[in-house]
């Protein structure tokens, strides 16, 4: 290898679309889209979309437009419960895993999201129980073919409320910015009793609706657009303030995980907090957390779930419906952006076989999401491609010592040549001085085999071929580590690289490895 190698073997920053060029750290990218890190600190394709949902959804029984919710029943019959908008109402239909619908009940207000929730059963009615704000309340055994009537035995049920939850053996909800929880029959936690004395106004006169409620360990997360409380007492509700000046947008945002309760904020982007303190997540990905800020009625619809120990969030960057998915890997504390979107996601038997499903923004459809070893959405090769764009690279050298990377963009260089590791097919791309895209043009170097030689070992077949099909050629479907290697790519001051595939395979990248030789101006 001619000149001075430099060469970049961890990924695992993810995205910066913050900091100016020459401070984006070394493992982190200015770009990318429907790709993600490991463990290892490679780049890879995100798990594509399989579609669960068929023609008993779009056609008869339901004959739906959209999906626009979407519950788990983890009952002993593991089914999803979804709500759809059809010609002038909504339904609310049942499906099974294999994705076939039948309908629970008809004619409602069309549009409105429901908030479902599992609690108790309590003299047959429950344990599933549901409301929208407008219509009747409903509850479902998770059995029957109908939904029924949601009937308090003391009191009335909160008809008009919102954001339904589970937590400590009561049912939460929201009417304005009055808290409503369900009571205590004999010494026992009854979902059908809702005393009208059980609530608590959480300032009601700063103006400020409650809009969304949470749960962080033991407690009861309340939030308001730009406030957020912790309620440390489920027998009255008395809480105390998290926050005075950050709360959040979208109810369907807030999921509890191992690194604290996540949740997008009206202006602050995507946060965490522990119930004492609130932390911003989302600092380097600014620029996308500000578009969701933006446009306040699209924010409100971004919907969350965390699996696989990442916390994916789809929302609107571009127009009225959620559009792209962001994931934040709490593994690597990396964020990154795929174009699938979600209205919402619905984790089902998360204490056994757990397996997630989507609501899908973009078409009429229930999909199972993430799906390992699929990199396809619903059969079509990603919207916009797989790729990834490094960092603005400037690597220089003081005597006859190399320097770090990025130190010095006002001396000329020239690439000498470029090796990249990994396993599957990718096309390259290199920009030099921030000029227009041009194609690297390489060859594979080594392919390893079954019997591997030195560290990338020798191809078995001398027609080993970058993307080819035969026998230990770059790109089966084995785990075969070759390296292609791309020969006096450019000369400037300044490089970026770029890796994409537009195939419905994956692609792994390992490193790259940048020969340069210093240039007189």
């Amino acid at each position: 290898m001619r000149g001075w190698p430099i060469t970049y073997e961890d990924f695992s920053g993810g995205l910066n679309t913050t900091a100016a060029p020459y401070l984006l750290q070394g493992n982190q990218c200015r770009d990318a889209l429907n790709v993600h890190t490991s463990l290892i600190g490679d780049i890879e394709k995100r798990n594509g979309y399989v579609t669960v949902s068929g023609t008993s959804l779009t056609g008869s029984p339901v004959n739906a437009t959209a999906v626009h919710t979407l519950f788990p029943s983890n009952t002993a019959t593991k089914a999803l419960i979804g709500v759809a908008t059809t010609v002038s109402t909504d339904t609310i239909f049942k499906m099974t895993p294999a994705g076939v619908c039948t309908t629970l009940k008809t004619g409602q207000t069309a549009g409105k999201r429901w908030y479902f929730a599992q609690a108790e059963v309590d003299g047959s009615q429950g344990p599933i129980f549901g409301l929208n704000g407008v219509d009747t309340p409903l509850r479902w055994n998770g059995e029957s073919a109908s939904m029924e009537t949601w009937t308090a035995t003391t009191g009335t049920v909160p008809k008009e409320a919102k954001y339904l939850t589970y937590f400590s053996g009561r049912l939460w909800c929201a009417e304005g910015s009055r808290l409503r929880f369900s009571g205590i029959t004999g010494s026992t936690p009854d979902p059908l009793n809702w005393d009208p004395e059980e609530y608590v106004d959480m300032e009601p006169n700063d103006g400020q609706v409650i809009t969304g409620i949470g749960i962080v360990g033991s407690l009861l997360l309340v939030f308001k657009a730009r406030k957020t409380y912790v309620v440390y007492n489920i027998e009255t509700g008395a809480n105390r303030p998290v926050s005075g000046a950050i709360g959040c947008v979208s109810h369907r945002s807030i999921v509890q995980t191992d690194v604290g309760t996540i949740f997008l904020s009206e202006d602050q982007g995507v946060c965490v907090t522990d119930g004492k303190t609130i932390k911003i997540l989302s600092e380097v990905i600014k620029p996308q957390t500000d578009a969701i800020a933006a446009s306040p009625l699209t924010a409100v619809n971004a919907a969350g779930v965390y699996s696989g120990r990442r916390y994916y969030l789809s929302v609107s960057l571009n127009g009225a419906r959620n559009d792209h998915t962001l994931e934040f890997d709490a593994m690597t504390s990396s964020w990154w952006i795929h174009s699938c979107a979600t209205n919402q996601f619905a984790l089902l038997d998360p204490g056994g076989n757990p397996v997630l499903y989507s609501a899908d923004a973009k078409a009429t459809r229930v999909s199972e999401a993430f799906v390992p070893e699929i990199f396809q959405d619903n059969g079509v090769n990603y919207e916009g491609n797989s790729y990834y764009v490094s960092p603005e690279l400037a690597p220089g050298f003081s005597g006859s010592v190399r320097y770090l990377r990025y130190v010095d963009p006002h001396k000329t260089k020239r690439i000498r040549e470029i090796r990249m590791d990994g396993v599957g097919a990718w096309e390259s791309f290199i920009s030099c001085d921030r000029e227009p895209w041009e194609v690297m043009d390489g060859e594979t170097w080594a392919s390893s085999g079954e019997s591997e030689v030195g560290y990338f070992g020798v191809a078995e077949t001398p027609e080993t071929e970058f993307g080819g099909n035969g026998p230990g050629v770059f790109g089966e479907a084995s785990e075969v580590i070759s390296e292609r290697r791309y020969h006096t790519p450019g000369l400037g001051r300044t490089y970026s690289l770029k890796v994409e595939d537009t195939t419905p395979n994956n692609f792994k990248i390992y490193s790259q490895t940048i020969a340069i030789q210093l240039r007189e101006d």
